[in-house]
């Protein structure tokens, strides 16, 4: 981790998860498939730049969830691909590819549940800190607060009640009101309506089909539409699993 003072001014996420990565974890360079990651810059992260003043020790892990948490970024580690992979949470787009259960999951093995406990109805983000060396928790260290709500879905025709997420932010400070404000709008239409996961098998000669963090349009039976037909539903795969390697494999994604 960081063990002296250290600063970041106006430096591209990429660049400050890269540095963290390889200076501070010691990751090699061949793990890090930069030009993929510029990719998911220029479609997604353009004008996120970060600035803050680490004052003390702290360990990567934390620095990267700070990172992750207000940026909406997926870090993970592909072992298929041997490389650390990074996307955006939402929206989901870039398809590829769609699913279903009579020609490719494998007989019962497929599962949804609701996340009810992921909803959301406001965010509250606090951001441009005051005093480094205070409490990253404390609201009175923070100048500005960007607070968005979804009102209908707290009516009494929809969910009745409040889900609220407060989020704190040393790496944000005025010139990012607008990547504030977007991470908000996207928190809420991605958990604005109770999310959902999935879990399936598939046979091993589907399995490079998907990897983890492929967004996929899946129909199946047991989501079905108000007439009773199949519905479909977007996913992100968040977790691949050999269950028999060589013949079977688990996917669990978010919708």
């Amino acid at each position: 981790g960081i063990q002296e003072c250290k600063t970041y001014v106006d430096e591209p996420v990429i660049d400050v998860v890269q540095e963290l990565l390889e200076d501070f974890a010691s990751i090699p360079t061949a793990f890090i498939p930069y030009t993929d990651w510029q990719l998911e810059e220029t479609a997604s992260l353009s004008g996120y730049l970060m600035t803050t003043f680490i004052t003390e020790p702290t360990g990567v892990l934390t620095l990267l969830k700070e990172i992750a948490e207000i940026t909406l970024l997926d870090i993970w580690y592909d072992d298929v691909a041997q490389e650390i992979k990074l996307k955006l949470q939402t929206p989901f787009t870039d398809v590829t590819e769609t699913i279903n259960d009579d020609d490719d999951i494998l007989e019962n093995t497929i599962q949804v549940k609701d996340l009810n406990n992921q909803r959301l109805s406001r965010v509250l983000i606090y951001y441009g800190i005051r005093n480094y060396a205070r409490d990253l928790k404390e609201t009175e260290n923070y100048s500005l607060i960007n607070f968005e709500i979804e009102a209908d879905k707290e009516g009494v025709n929809k969910y009745n009640d409040e889900r609220v997420k407060v989020m704190f932010s040393r790496w944000f400070d005025s010139s990012n009101a607008v990547q504030v404000a977007l991470t908000s709008t996207r928190l809420l239409e991605r958990f604005g309506i109770t999310p959902k996961s999935v879990q399936f098998d598939l046979d091993s000669k589907d399995v490079e089909r998907l990897t983890t963090g492929d967004v996929f349009d899946l129909t199946s039976r047991i989501e079905q539409q108000d007439d009773g037909s199949k519905a479909t539903n977007r996913y992100q795969v968040t977790q691949t699993k050999a269950i028999k390697p060589g013949s079977q494999y688990r996917y669990t994604a978010e919708a």
